[in-house]
């Protein structure tokens, strides 16, 4: 109906410049191209904010659309204050003063894809209370940050610490300077995740965590490689410790995901990397079940296989 009622505005417009004089000045040929322009503009974001309704579920109203190159934690804080739930992020990229931008309570964010929205120099670190629901996070790429200093807090570009679980749709760490994404005793499943280049273990679970990676075009590859004695080879590509799960949802393979990875190979540590087979019918983050094919890290920790594709 919006949609329509601009369309409708437009050609009113129009009609309106071609009975007016061209001396008018608001309906001079600069002021027309700029209407076009305008209703085009407006149009376009439109059907957007009603593509990401129909997706999501949410009403155009819960939306709040960020301004291009702007800082991400001012944008948060206007979604916030305005109540609303999904913040929209434009083509460009997003700056942010510190090297964690946190999200402590349940919403959306939807980039314009992972070569179009880039958030560069930080990272996304997601608290909260696991009771209070799911962070949401789409289309968007993660690019060289956060600090070598973060190390020593064991951060990640993508880092779930004990609060709410995440979900992460057709997105991108890369060149993080530590790792790529982590789970501290909370839950994230990814859909066509990319891990690329990242200075130490492209994804880390720790203290319960779990991260369930589906998608054809998930890749976890030339993680772990940078120099240093900061730098342990106890780094893998995917890296399970203790009591954490890394899940493979068939038909992937840790073989085939997980490939180029340096120091001490393409996956290790003593916790469950296996491949699961979604059930019929469940959500990205709902019920998994074994395949039979689990294994523990520890026991291919050393190798690396090429990839099957």
């Amino acid at each position: 109906m919006v949609v329509s009622d601009l369309l409708l505005s437009l050609s009113l417009s129009l009609s309106l410049s071609t009975f007016l004089p061209c001396s008018f000045p608001v309906f001079s040929l600069f002021s027309f191209f700029h209407l076009i322009s305008f209703y085009f503009t407006l149009m376009i974001s439109f059907l957007f904010a009603h593509f990401v309704q129909h997706q999501s579920g949410l009403d155009v109203t819960d939306i709040h659309y960020a301004r291009r190159g702007s800082d991400l934690r001012e944008e948060y804080l206007k979604m916030i204050a305005g109540r609303k739930t999904c913040l929209v992020l434009g083509e460009g990229e997003y700056t942010y003063s510190e090297d964690y931008f946190v999200m402590d309570v349940p919403f959306l964010m939807y980039g314009q894809g992972r070569e179009k929205t880039n958030l560069v120099g930080f990272g996304l670190k997601i608290e909260g209370k696991k009771s209070s629901g799911t962070v949401v996070v789409e289309d968007l790429k993660i690019k060289m940050g956060p600090t070598y200093n973060e190390y020593f807090l064991g951060g990640a570009g993508l880092w779930t610490v004990g609060g709410m679980d995440l979900i992460a749709r057709r997105c991108t760490v890369e060149m993080c300077k530590i790792r790529g994404v982590r789970a501290d005793n909370a839950h994230v499943s990814c859909v066509d995740l990319e891990v690329v280049a990242c200075a130490m273990s492209g994804i880390l679970t720790i203290n319960g965590g779990t991260v369930k990676l589906s998608g054809e075009n998930t890749r976890i590859h030339g993680n772990a490689k940078a120099e240093g004695e900061w730098i342990s080879f106890d780094q893998y590509g995917l890296y399970a410790s203790p009591g954490t799960k890394i899940q493979l949802v068939a038909p992937l393979t840790k073989e085939r995901v997980s490939t180029n990875n340096g120091k001490g190979g393409n996956w290790g540590g003593s916790g469950t990397i296996e491949q699961v087979i979604e059930q019929v019918g469940s959500s990205s983050s709902g019920e998994t079940k074994s395949s039979g094919s689990s294994t523990t890290a520890t026991l291919v920790g050393k190798s690396s296989l090429p990839a099957s594709r």
